[in-house]
Parts: structure tokens; C-alpha cells; sequence
């Protein structure tokens, strides 16, 4: 193909337009647009700028890169919940005069409906005290800093749950290390009564449960396998003797 002229292959391919596609294709060029397949694994928005050398300053900056990713996630009506927020700051070495940019990243929360009125204002204040937990991993207290990018991205998304008590409930990312207000931890509530209506006993209100904290869920799940193994210990059944089935009753 390469060492053929466009002229011999147009006659072959029957016009020149092809000719010159299969010849392209030969050398390895193929200027075809790529055409994403699948939904994104991450969404992110960063902003580069002089200087940003104060916490009161960065946090601001954080604040409007949240919010306009929210935004972005409106506008590309992305309601899969993200798993993970990601913060990435780019900062000199005072020491070495050399740029670094580092980034950390913590599970999270599930954000509210996209579909809900104020879904921007009551994400961001929810997010920013993680979003500067994870700054402070970066830029530790009192340090001098001097930055030139800071970014925010949710990564590691998965579909909303359908139906409660579905396979997907048991999927949905939810920090063990955050704190969750009353209106998300009705999901995570819902997702404990689930998990938790296999091992209760029958008379025990499996939404009741899920409300209580782990810690007094551990102790009387550890009490109630105390009682229910006592019950059937082999000890303290009587055995039977052979003659015992041949009783008749009057």
C-alpha cells in the first residue's frame, strides 16, 4: 500500500477519497474523530493561577471549583453517585524552588437527588469540610505555602439503587470515616436494615436496628448469639432413648 501511487489506487478502491483513507491507513494516520464509549469513570474541573498563599484564600477556591463541578455535573446530567472526591494541589518547594503537585482523596458521602432544587448549595456544604480535610493532608498547619493550581473531581461512580433492599444498596460507596447529617443517613440506615433482616431475631424491628449506633448493634447481636447458641447447646438437650418413640399416647 505504501509503495503503490494514489493514481493506482483510486482505480482499485474506485475513488480517490478511499484511496487516500487506505494509503493514510497505511502509514499508521487515521483521522477518524474517537467517539467516547461508556460513561466516564471521573469528572473534575482544576484552575491554575499565580499565587495562593493563605488557607482563607484556598478554602474560597475549593468553594468555586465544587460548586462548578456540581454545575458540570448538571449540565452532562451525570445522576450516577460518585464514590470518591479527589483534591489535587499544585504547590513550590520554598526549600528547592521546584513545582509539585500532589493529590489525595477520601471515600464519600451520597450526594442528594440532581434533580432537587438546591442539589449545588446543600452538596457544597456538605463537601468542603472533607474537601479541606483533604488540604490540610497536603499543606499541613502553619506551613508556608505558595500554589498555582488547585482541583476537585468525583471519581469511582456507580448507579443509583433502584429499589430498597436491591443488590445494588449493598454497593453504594459510603465513608466509614465521615460523619453523615440526617438527610443522608436515611440511605445508609436503609442499607444497615437490609443487611441487618438476615441475622436479627424475628421480633426485632430491623429499621429500629439500623438506627441504633454500630457499636450497641455489635453488642446485642453478640448478646443474641450468646442466647440462641445457649438454646441449642447440645448440653442442655435431653437425649432419647429408643423407647421414647415407641411410647403410645393416651
Amino acid at each position: 500500500m505504501q509503495s503503490c501511487s494514489l493514481s493506482h489506487l483510486t482505480k482499485v478502491f474506485g475513488s480517490s477519497d478511499k484511496a487516500q483513507f487506505v494509503q493514510k491507513l497505511a502509514y499508521g494516520i487515521d483521522d477518524t474523530p474517537v467517539k467516547p464509549s461508556g460513561k466516564p469513570k471521573s469528572i473534575g474541573i482544576e484552575d491554575a493561577f499565580k499565587e495562593i498563599n493563605n488557607v482563607a484564600k484556598a478554602e474560597e477556591k475549593i468553594k468555586v471549583l465544587a460548586t462548578r463541578l456540581l454545575g458540570l455535573m448538571i449540565n452532562q446530567e451525570e445522576k450516577r453517585q460518585p464514590g470518591i472526591v479527589k483534591l489535587t494541589v499544585r504547590k513550590i518547594d520554598l526549600s528547592t524552588k521546584k513545582w509539585k503537585r500532589e493529590s489525595r482523596q477520601m471515600p464519600m458521602f451520597s450526594l442528594p437527588s440532581i434533580d432537587g432544587s438546591n442539589f449545588v448549595d446543600s452538596s457544597v456544604l456538605r463537601l468542603m469540610p472533607h474537601l479541606m480535610e483533604l488540604f490540610g493532608k497536603i499543606v499541613a498547619p502553619g506551613e508556608v505555602f505558595h500554589l498555582t493550581l488547585l482541583g476537585v473531581a468525583f471519581v469511582n461512580f456507580s448507579e443509583q439503587k433502584s429499589a430498597r433492599c436491591s443488590i445494588s444498596s449493598f454497593l453504594q460507596p459510603v465513608s466509614k470515616k465521615v460523619k453523615l447529617d440526617e438527610s443522608s443517613s436515611a440511605s445508609v440506615n436503609e442499607n444497615q436494615s437490609c443487611r441487618a433482616q438476615e441475622i436479627l431475631p424475628p421480633e426485632v424491628d430491623a429499621e429500629v436496628f439500623g438506627l441504633l449506633p454500630p457499636d450497641v448493634q455489635m453488642e446485642l447481636r453478640n448478646e443474641w448469639k450468646i442466647q440462641s447458641s445457649t438454646a441449642v447447646s447440645p448440653q442442655n438437650k435431653k437425649k432419647k432413648s429408643i423407647t421414647d418413640y415407641f411410647v403410645k399416647h393416651k
